[in-house]
C-alpha cells in the first residue's frame, strides 16, 4: 500500500484540532512520509460556533498542523450536516479518481486523539491483501461503526463503505452504513451476498497482550442480529495473538460459529447466542495455533468480509465535552434527523 486517503468531517473547533489532528500528524509524521497522503476535509459552520471562531481561522489551523507533503483538500459546503459531509467526501474521492488497489482509506473525524503511536500501518499493509478488509483502532467499536474509523482497503471502501448514492441525506449515516454492511437494503439495493462466501462476516480480534474477548463487542451482535443483518448472513468470530505490530508469526483460532449457521437458522433452531458464537476463554487460549501472515491470508482468501479489531487501541474521543458545552447535536435521538 502506498496511498492513504484520510476522510474528515470537521466543524469549527478551534485549538481542539491541534490536540486531535495536529497530535496525530506529530506522532505519525515519519511513518506517513512513506505514503502519498490525501487529507479530504469537509468543513461545516454550525451557527452556534460562528461567533467563537471563523472558517478562515479554522483553515489556518489546518494549514499549520497538516504537513506540507500531505495533499490537503477542503470542501466548503453551504448546506451543513453530518450526512451531507459524508456524501461530499465520497463524491470528492470519486471525482478525483483516487481509489486503486494500493489505497488505504481512513474515516477519521476531527475529534479523535491518538493515545498510542505504534505503527499499525504495518499491520494494515499485511491484512489489506485480504479482499473486503477493514480495521478499527478504537476501543469497543463494532462492525458498521464510524467511531475513529474504519480504516479500509480499496475493496471494502468501494463495495461496502461508500454508499453515498443510496443514502438518505436526512438520516444518521452510521446506521445506514451499518445496515448496508450487514447485507440489508438501502434504497432497494443491497451488497451482493451470492458470490463465493460473500455472506460471511468475520469478526477478528488482534491482541498484543492478554486477549480480552469483551473487545469484540459480542453483546452488540447478539442484540442486533435481527435489526442490522440480513438473515442469510453468517457471522464468525476469530482471535489472533501476536507480540507486536512487526510480528510475522501469529497465533490464531476460529472459535465462533464454526458450523457457519446463518442468522435465519440460528433463530429457527432457537439457539443460545454464546453457545453458537463463542467458546470458553480457556478453550480459546488453549487451542491457538501458530500461523504466518500468508497462512492467514489464505484462510480468508474469498469474498467474505473481514473486520479486524486491533488491541491495544489507539484512538479516544475528545469531542464529547466540546459538543456538550456548545449544545451541538449531529441528529435528534428520536428521528435520527441531522441538526447541524
Amino acid at each position: 500500500m502506498n496511498k492513504l486517503i484520510i476522510c474528515t468531517t470537521a466543524i469549527l473547533r478551534g485549538n481542539l484540532h491541534e490536540r486531535s489532528l495536529g497530535d496525530f500528524y506529530k506522532k505519525f509524521f515519519n511513518i506517513l512520509k512513506n505514503y502519498k497522503v490525501y487529507h479530504i476535509i469537509n468543513l461545516d459552520e454550525p451557527e452556534k460556533l460562528k461567533k467563537k471562531i471563523s472558517k478562515d481561522e479554522t483553515i489556518k489551523i489546518f494549514n499549520k498542523i497538516i504537513p506540507n507533503f500531505v495533499k490537503k483538500i477542503i470542501i466548503n459546503n453551504e448546506n451543513i450536516g453530518f450526512t451531507k459531509a459524508y456524501v461530499a467526501i465520497m463524491k470528492k474521492i470519486k471525482q478525483l479518481k483516487l481509489i486503486d488497489d494500493k489505497t488505504i482509506v481512513w474515516w477519521f473525524e476531527d475529534d479523535w486523539k491518538c493515545i498510542r503511536n505504534y505503527n499499525f500501518f504495518n499491520i494494515c499493509n499485511k491484512l489489506f491483501r485480504i479482499k473486503n478488509s477493514a480495521i478499527t483502532i478504537t476501543n469497543m467499536t463494532p462492525l458498521g461503526s464510524i467511531r475513529g474509523g474504519p480504516i479500509m482497503n480499496n475493496s471494502y471502501f468501494s463495495n461496502i463503505f461508500d454508499i453515498h448514492e443510496l443514502i438518505n441525506i436526512n438520516k444518521d449515516p452510521e446506521i445506514q452504513i451499518g445496515k448496508y454492511t450487514g447485507g440489508l437494503k438501502r434504497n432497494g439495493k443491497s451488497r451482493n451476498l451470492k458470490n463465493n462466501r460473500s455472506n460471511i462476516i468475520n469478526i477478528i480480534g488482534i491482541y498484543f497482550n492478554k486477549p480480552d474477548i469483551k473487545k469484540l463487542c459480542m453483546w452488540y451482535y447478539k442484540n442486533k442480529l435481527k435489526t442490522r443483518f440480513n438473515e442469510n448472513i453468517i457471522i464468525k468470530f476469530h482471535l489472533i495473538k501476536m507480540e507486536n505490530e512487526n510480528s510475522n508469526v501469529l497465533k490464531y483460532i476460529e472459535f465462533g460459529n464454526k458450523k457457519e449457521i446463518t442468522i435465519k437458522n440460528f433463530f429457527k433452531e432457537n439457539n443460545n447466542f454464546y453457545d453458537i458464537y463463542s467458546d470458553s476463554y480457556e478453550n480459546i487460549i488453549k487451542n491457538l495455533k501458530k500461523i504466518t501472515f500468508p497462512d492467514l491470508i489464505n484462510i480468508f482468501n474469498d469474498e467474505s468480509l473481514c473486520y479486524f479489531i486491533l488491541n491495544p487501541d489507539i484512538l479516544v474521543d475528545i469531542g464529547r465535552d466540546f459538543q456538550k458545552k456548545n449544545g451541538l447535536k449531529k441528529w435528534d435521538g428520536k428521528n435520527g434527523n441531522i441538526t447541524y
